[in-house]
């Protein structure tokens, strides 16, 4: 008999690198096993722009309308075996939604995180609509959860307090077909090239190796290549990329040497 899953995602399809990579990316493998699968996301593609822009009153609206959707999507849940998860039902108030198909409509929930979102960043801690996120919801989806699917074994140690039925699934990229350097020409032979790529959201961390950045693209032939969302405002000469998914591989090929700096806090 086929199986029906219904994902139930905060992004619209595409858009957000933890959806792509978590499980977008295995779309195709599950209509190859027969698997019916519908996915609904809580955010608009205009909604999605709001985020990175100031304006609150749109941001505002796109969350009324997000919640509208998820009343709506409730009414299809019915017709499921499954219902996917991935981070919350919605990204403000308590677990409501996530009560309504585990209690009232009895269906399986597959639970997908592959970060700490119980905690809260540096940034959050200042934010006064943090409490709108309700934090401890996480806990609550995970007792409630039929399966829960997490990115790493830190991750697993929190979740396994609350559920014993957990599956540790990296978060993987295609190297043979898709991030495979051998399909993609060095546009720059004689140069080295450092690369980092992420959002608006995670351009504070960039921020803390700037120094060594700026003496760094003083040498000949190395260049510092930042891809991201939103151009940041650093003194030293850089290239900066606008991230777009149609051109995302070829700009992250461009780079020889990848950084990463993360704060030392239980968040990062």
């Amino acid at each position: 008999m086929k199986k029906r899953v219904f994902f139930l995602v905060p992004y619209p399809v595409g858009k957000a690198p933890s959806q792509r990579f978590r499980f977008e990316q295995y779309f195709k493998a599950l209509s190859k096993e027969d698997i019916d699968y519908q996915v609904q996301s809580f955010m608009t593609d205009k909604g999605w722009e709001t985020i990175y822009s100031n304006k609150r009153t749109l941001m505002i609206w796109y969350l009324y309308v997000g919640v509208l959707r998820r009343i709506i999507h409730l009414f299809f849940v019915f017709k499921y075996d499954y219902v996917f998860i991935h981070r919350e039902a919605a990204p403000i108030g308590p677990p409501v939604f996530e009560w309504i198909v585990a209690k009232i409509f009895g269906k399986k929930i597959i639970y997908d995180f592959d970060d700490a979102i119980w905690l809260y960043d540096n940034n959050e801690r200042r934010n006064i609509g943090t409490r709108l996120k309700w934090k401890s919801k996480v806990a609550k989806i995970c007792s409630w959860s039929w399966k829960i699917v997490v990115g790493n074994d830190f991750l697993k140690d929190f979740a396994v307090q609350y559920n014993s039925n957990i599956i540790v699934v990296p978060t993987v990229v295609d190297t043979k077909y898709y991030h495979n350097p051998d399909l993609h020409k060095k546009v720059r032979a004689n140069e080295i090239t450092i690369g980092w790529t992420g959002t608006h959201s995670t351009l504070q961390y960039l921020n803390s190796i700037s120094p060594l950045l700026s003496k760094l693209q003083k040498i000949p032939n190395v260049r510092i290549l930042i891809i991201a969302n939103q151009k940041p405002s650093f003194s030293f000469n850089f290239d900066f990329r606008f991230w777009k998914q149609d051109t995302e591989i070829e700009d992250l090929m461009e780079v020889d040497i990848g950084v990463m700096p993360l704060t030392k806090d239980t968040w990062s």
